[in-house]
C-alpha cells in the first residue's frame, strides 16, 4: 500500500510539473549540473538511510511494534536528523528545476 501511494504521489507530481510553463531558471550548463547534483545527493541520502534502517525500519515498522534493537547513528543519520525527508525533497526540487 505504501509503495502504491508513493507511485501515485510521484505520478501526480510529474503531471503537475508538465502542466506548468517551462522557464529556464538557471543558465546553461548549470541548468543540468545543479539538478543532477541535487538529485544525486538526494538519492544518496534516501538509499543509504533505507539501507541503514532496513525494510521494517523504513516502512512503518514502529507502528506495528517492530522496533530496532538500537538507535541508528551511522551515515546518513550522523549528518542529518531526517535524511529520507531531506533526500526526497532534494529529488523533488531537482525534478522541478
Amino acid at each position: 500500500m505504501i509503495f502504491a501511494f508513493g507511485i501515485l504521489r510521484d505520478t501526480l507530481y510529474e503531471r503537475a510539473l508538465k502542466d506548468q510553463p517551462a522557464h529556464a531558471l538557471l543558465p546553461a550548463p548549470l541548468n543540468t549540473l545543479v539538478p543532477a547534483t541535487l538529485f544525486l545527493a538526494g538519492q544518496t541520502f534516501v538509499l543509504t538511510s533505507t539501507w541503514a534502517l532496513g525494510v521494517t525500519g523504513t516502512f512503518l515498522g514502529d507502528y506495528f511494534g517492530i522496533l530496532m534493537d538500537h538507535r541508528v547513528d551511522g551515515f546518513p543519520f550522523n549528518v542529518l536528523r531526517d535524511p529520507m525527508y531531506v533526500g526526497s525533497t532534494l529529488c523533488f526540487v531537482a525534478g522541478a528545476l
